[in-house]
């Protein structure tokens, strides 16, 4: 069961998982849970031997078992059982690298979410909206959206004031 035919189609899996896991999350960046869900991923990843070895075959991180010195005194019944542990390892590391490559307005995007502007609030569709104003078009949190609308009525006054 080979999921990817080069390594560029592995790869290409390994970064939607970790769009998946930051929309999972809802989180970006370092943290316990973010890590303990990494885990989760890279251990669901892996329980088929013929799956870990296509890991195995595609990613660069072959020693990565053996570089977080995972490696030392264990001994494997089978090759299966190997190549399933040191995949573990490799996808754990490909996915933690791609995940956090990440950036927040990336992954503001996966979330579906924004970021103010004006405060840096983040926020989803339901907390803020596109101010229409008519110099400034541009997506802001609740309340500073209420704030520029005071703004925008106090220069539409003077505006009219001026012509009038």
């Amino acid at each position: 069961m080979n999921r990817w035919n080069t390594q560029h189609d592995y790869y290409a899996e390994v970064e939607s998982d970790a769009a998946s896991a930051v929309k999972e999350t809802g989180k970006w960046g370092m943290s316990a849970d973010v890590s303990d869900h990494l885990h989760e991923m890279a251990d669901s990843m892996v329980i088929y031997t013929a799956k870990a070895h296509s890991i195995m075959r595609h990613s660069r991180e072959h020693n990565a078992a053996y570089d977080q010195g995972m490696m030392e005194g264990k001994t494997f019944e089978s090759s299966g059982e190997s190549a399933t542990y040191s995949a573990y390892f490799a996808y754990y590391q490909d996915l933690a690298t791609a995940f956090y490559a990440i950036d927040e307005e990336d992954a503001l995007v996966i979330l579906e979410m924004f970021k103010c502007p004006n405060c840096s609030d983040i926020f989803n569709n339901e907390e803020g909206g596109m101010m229409e104003a008519h110099y400034r078009p541009e997506t802001v949190c609740h309340g500073c959206q209420e704030d520029l609308l005071e703004e925008d009525e106090d220069i539409r006054a003077a505006d009219e004031s001026d012509q009038g």
